[in-house]
C-alpha cells in the first residue's frame, strides 16, 4: 500500500472519529439555577470540557424537551459527578484578550480587555472565592464581596526576540492577602500562574484569618493503565516478483502476546486516549506446490515463511463512555522488528536419478522491519477489551522486484490492571 495512501487513510479515519467524538451526548445529573434564584434539577449533557463551555444543554427529563442556556440566562449550572461536583458561575467580567501563542503574542505590556458574559469554573471557595475560566488559556477570577476580578497576567514580546510578563496578579494578591503575617512578600513574588499556586496560598490565607475554605473540583488529569495482551489471527501473505502473477497463502492460528499502556486524555470525559502495545509476534505460511515434468524429471516446492517479530502498535482511541458496555474504535500504525530470517523456502529437485534439495527463498534480500496500519472496533467490559482489528503492513521485501504484503484479522483480547 502507498505510503501517501496510508497517511490519507489515517487522517480521515482521525477526522471521522473527532465527528463521533463532539456528536456524542453525554446527559448527566446536574442543576441550574435562574436569575431569581429559583434551582431547577434535571439532566446537562456533559462533555468534560477543556475549554469552558459558552452554553449548556439542559432538560428536566430524560424525554423531556432540551434547552439551551448561556451566562445570560442562569445565576449558576452545576454537574454531578462520581467524584464530586462543578459548579460554574455566571459572571459579567472583564477579561483579557492577548494570545499565549509565540506567533501572536502582543507586543505591548498594557492589557487588552473586553467585558463579557461568562460561566466560571469555582476552584475554590473561601474569604475569597477563586474562579477559572479558559479558552486558549486560562484566565483566574477573585470574588471579594460581590466584585469578580481577573488575576491579570500576560506574555508579550518586550522587544523582537525577548519575552517578557505582566503579572500583575502579584500586585493583585498582595493587596488582598495583606493582612496575613505568615504569607510574606518573597512568596507571592515567586507565585507561578495557575491552579495548585493560587488555590494554596489563598487557603493559607484563610487558615492565618480561621476560615474554613472547601476546594471544589479542579480539572481532571490523564489517566495511565497497563495490561496485559493475547492476539490471534487470520492473515494472508501476498507475494509479487518480476512479471510473474501475483501468488497468496492464507494462514490461520498466528499469535501476538505481550504488554499494553493506555494514556486516557482529560477533559473528553476520558472518551480519548493514546495506547501503546508491546507484543512479541509470530506467524507462519506454508503451501507446498508440485511440478512433475516426467516420471524422471520434476520440482517440488515447499513455500515456508516463519516470522518472529517484536512488534509496536500506536493507536488512538475513542471510546462510547455513556454506556454500560463501552464500544471502541482504533486506529493506528504499527513498527515490527524480526529476530530472524523470514523466507526458509526450499526446492526438491529431481533429474533422473538425481535427488537434491536446496533453499530457494521467493525474497532474495530481506528488510529488518515492516510497518503497518490498523483499523479495529471493539468493545469494553469492566476491566476486559475485546477488539476486531484489521492490520495491513508492507512485508518484508527489501528489493524493488520482488513485493510482498501481509493482511490480518486480528481477534485480541486486553485485561487491564487497574
Amino acid at each position: 500500500m502507498n505510503a501517501n495512501v496510508l497517511k490519507a487513510s489515517l487522517c480521515a479515519l482521525f477526522l471521522f472519529f473527532s465527528a463521533v467524538a463532539f456528536a456524542q451526548q453525554n446527559f448527566v445529573k446536574g442543576f441550574t439555577v435562574s436569575l431569581k434564584g429559583d434551582t431547577t434539577y434535571g439532566l446537562i449533557n456533559y462533555r468534560n470540557w477543556r475549554k469552558t463551555p459558552t452554553s449548556i444543554q439542559f432538560k428536566k427529563e430524560a424525554d423531556a424537551t432540551l434547552i439551551s442556556y448561556t451566562a445570560k440566562d442562569i445565576a449558576f449550572f452545576g454537574i454531578n459527578l462520581p467524584n464530586g461536583r462543578e459548579i460554574y458561575k455566571a459572571a459579567t467580567v472583564s477579561i483579557e484578550t492577548s494570545s499565549k501563542y509565540l506567533d501572536h503574542l502582543d507586543t505591548q505590556r498594557a492589557f487588552n480587555e473586553r467585558t463579557d458574559n461568562l460561566f466560571l469554573l469555582a476552584l475554590l471557595k473561601g474569604t475569597y472565592n477563586l474562579y477559572v475560566y479558559e479558552d486558549e488559556k486560562e484566565h483566574y477570577f477573585i470574588e471579594n464581596g460581590d466584585e469578580i476580578t481577573e488575576l491579570r497576567f500576560k506574555t508579550y514580546y518586550m522587544n523582537d526576540k525577548n519575552i517578557a510578563k505582566n503579572e500583575q496578579f502579584k500586585n493583585q494578591l498582595a493587596n488582598f492577602l495583606k493582612n496575613c503575617p505568615k504569607i510574606t512578600e518573597l512568596e507571592i513574588l515567586n507565585l507561578v500562574y495557575g491552579n495548585q499556586a493560587l488555590i494554596k496560598i489563598l487557603k493559607k490565607y484563610d487558615e492565618c484569618t480561621n476560615v474554613r475554605s472547601e476546594e471544589n473540583l479542579t480539572k481532571e488529569g490523564t489517566k495511565l493503565s497497563f495490561g496485559a495482551v493475547l492476539a490471534s489471527d487470520i492473515a494472508r501473505l501476498s507475494m509479487k516478483r518480476d512479471n510473474r502473477p501475483e501468488s497468496a497463502i492464507t494462514s490461520a492460528g498466528n499469535f501476538a502476546v505481550g504488554l499494553s499502556m493506555e494514556l486516557k486524555l482529560p477533559r473528553n470525559n476520558r472518551s480519548s486516549s493514546f495506547n501503546i502495545e508491546a507484543l512479541y509476534r509470530r506467524y507462519k505460511f506454508e503451501e507446498r506446490v508440485d511440478n512433475f515434468i516426467s516420471n524422471d524429471e520434476y520440482f517440488k516446492y515447499h513455500r515456508y515463511f516463519v516470522g518472529n517479530y517484536a512488534k509496536v502498535n500506536f493507536m488512538y482511541r475513542y471510546q462510547f463512555t455513556a454506556v454500560k458496555l463501552k464500544p471502541f474504535l482504533n486506529v493506528g500504525f504499527s513498527e515490527a522488528f524480526k529476530f530472524s530470517d523470514i523466507d526458509r523456502s526450499t526446492t526438491e529437485k529431481k533429474s533422473y536419478t538425481a535427488i537434491t534439495t536446496y533453499k530457494d527463498p521467493f525474497i532474495l534480500k530481506e528488510k529488518s522491519h515492516e510497518e503497518g496500519v490498523n483499523l479495529g472496533a471493539g468493545i469494553n467490559i469492566s476491566k476486559i477489551n475485546i477488539e476486531l482489528r484489521a492490520e495491513s503492513t508492507n512485508g518484508y521485501s527489501h528489493i524493488l522486484n520482488a513485493k510482498t504484503s501481509i493482511n490480518s484479522l486480528f481477534l485480541n483480547l486486553n485485561y487491564i490492571f487497574k
